[in-house]
């Protein structure tokens, strides 16, 4: 079996982590970057036999391009602390990588994000497939603080299987979330030079809902997906005005500081995992 390094991030996961190592039991190693968690993370990730490295958080696309430099293999997987490898993408992933004579240097995986009813949706429009699977010698993350991504110099392969994206446990979870998210962007983009327009802000929203509800389908995810639409549109919209915040001066604390106690990504409850159109329980 080739070899291959997985590299995480976390910051107090331990109400997820647990699922995500499990999935990766199979690979050689489990590089753990952890920027000062206070729960039982740490605990978690050595009993599983991961390599632990502290070290402070300095943005999404650096510290993961840190974790991807410790990694003693030229294979990487790259995994949130709340995402699964399915057992049938763990199966591909080892099948490609031993058919693989040196044409592909990276692999698109499709993350399917399950949002916080529990459901796992086979349909594409919570799919997205990302570079997760790469050989470091072609690839490495961008240094972008947020919406970091994976840019490769070699050919890449889409996979067929996925990996599942537990984000939001609950809708106070994604709110945390959207707060979070929304400060790093406008922060990233306010010095950019990007222009803020209220007219085109205002017409945003009303068309991305309607795009999203309506034209993608989740009109058919009932109330998540009405909830979903409408925070999805919103996103923007405060984005760019947190943007246009920023440049009028306004000071307020950095997003991160806020509860330093409360993890990055996975907040709230975990989900057991449940089969494609099947709710699954909460976890308390």
């Amino acid at each position: 079996m080739v070899d291959v390094s997985a590299v995480i991030i976390t910051l107090n996961e331990e109400s997820c982590i647990e699922d995500a190592l499990r999935s990766i039991s199979w690979c050689s190693e489990i590089i753990v970057v952890d920027s000062g968690s206070t729960d039982r993370t740490l605990e978690i990730c050595e009993s599983y036999g991961c390599r632990v490295i502290h070290r402070e958080f300095s943005g999404f696309g650096d510290q993961k391009r840190f974790a991807v430099r410790q990694s003693k293999h030229n294979w990487v997987l790259s995994l949130d602390a709340d995402e699964v490898v399915t057992p049938e993408l763990s199966r591909e992933i080892q099948l490609e990588l031993k058919r693989n004579s040196g044409e592909n240097q990276g692999y698109q995986v499709p993350i399917t994000l399950v949002l916080w009813d529990g459901v796992i949706r086979k349909s594409d429009r919570l799919t997205k497939s990302k570079l997760r699977l790469f050989d470091k010698r072609f690839a490495d993350f961008t240094r972008d603080y947020v919406h970091e991504s994976v840019v490769s110099s070699g050919h890449c392969k889409r996979l067929r299987n996925p990996i599942l994206h537990y984000s939001y446990a609950t809708i106070s979870d994604y709110l945390y979330k959207f707060n979070l998210y929304t400060s790093l962007g406008a922060e990233q983009r306010a010095t950019t030079g990007h222009r803020f327009s209220v007219v085109a802000t205002l017409f945003r929203f009303p068309f991305e809902f309607f795009k999203l509800y309506l034209v993608r389908g989740f009109v058919l995810d009932g109330w998540c997906g009405f909830a979903w639409s409408l925070f999805s549109a919103l996103y923007p919209v405060v984005k760019y005005l947190k943007i246009h915040e920023h440049r009028q001066g306004a000071s307020c604390p950095h997003p991160r500081s806020v509860s330093p106690g409360m993890p990055s990504y996975a907040r709230g409850h975990r989900f057991v995992k449940g089969s494609p159109g099947q709710t699954a329980s909460p976890r308390i």
